[in-house]
């Protein structure tokens, strides 16, 4: 079985910790910027959970589109994101997820926009090598950079170093198996939710249409020995049909039911069918 995580965002406590520990979770990601991470830290430790990945700020949100244009803009962001590396490996972060772009749209080639990108990772794979780490990039949706194995295969070819993050939810120009067999042995992380294969949806697994049995078993078949991680919140989308938030022990019962080869459980309301 894979190791079991949950990506995080805001308002992270040590109860936050406990309770993860507790329902058998032994990894977490921390989302975007402004942790006290010696803080969290200690509260893995003391709880029995790792702080395995960091996923990097990302566009729109703070100018870090790597694919962007401009000399003073690109040192900025290669200046923090660095920095931000450097600062969730302080505190034992192996794992830094990365967007390789937002959309594309007119006005800038889709080649120059690569080559912009591949010019940053190249230069983030060396950083997070040197502080024990490595870069992740995720496949992205609709017109983005590495919307498909095939580009994002082509994107960390800018350095030996640089690994992918498989988000699930956003596969449109290949189906699951096509992207495990193409960039299987690059694989170093997930990002697990599910869709209805019309747009990104995060919902919990066995809400949507894709086939657990099958992503899990391919990804396995690939060696892969990374983390199971859970990008889903517990409140927000299809709550109402569920009638109740998740809990951590929802996501550690639904990770069981998707390694033992079956279709995880639909939580419904009552009434609702």
């Amino acid at each position: 079985m894979l190791r079991i995580g949950i990506s995080l965002y805001r308002d992270i406590t040590e109860e936050t910790f406990a309770a993860i520990g507790g329902a058998g979770l032994s990894c977490v990601e921390i989302n975007g910027t402004d942790h006290d991470f010696r803080a969290y830290a200690r509260y893995a430790q003391s709880h029995g959970v790792a702080l395995w990945s960091r996923h990097l700020p990302y566009a729109p949100f703070a100018e870090m589109d790597i694919s962007l244009s401009g000399r003073e803009l690109r040192q900025n962001i290669t200046q923090k994101l660095s920095g931000l590396i450097r600062e969730g490996a302080e505190a034992g972060i192996k794992v830094f997820v990365l967007h390789p772009s937002t959309p594309v749209t007119e006005g800038m080639p889709r080649q120059e926009r690569k080559k912009n990108a591949m010019e940053i990772l190249d230069t983030l794979a060396e950083v997070a090598h040197r502080e024990g780490g490595v870069v992740a990039v995720e496949d992205m949706i609709r017109s983005c950079i590495g919307n498909s194995a095939q580009e994002l295969k082509e994107l960390i070819s800018a350095n030996d170093m640089l690994r992918v993050c498989f988000d699930v939810n956003h596969l449109f120009n290949n189906t699951h198996e096509e992207f495990i067999s193409i960039l299987g042995p690059k694989i170093v992380h997930t990002h697990i939710s599910d869709y209805d294969f019309q747009d990104e949806k995060h919902w919990f697994p066995g809400e949507g249409s894709i086939c657990w049995p099958a992503v899990y078993s391919a990804l396995k078949k690939t060696g892969y020995s990374g983390v199971w991680n859970y990008e889903v919140g517990l409140t927000g989308a299809k709550m109402a049909d569920r009638g109740r938030a998740l809990t951590y022990h929802d996501v550690y019962s639904n990770a069981m039911e998707i390694f033992s080869g079956r279709d995880p459980s639909v939580i419904r309301a009552a009434g609702k069918m």
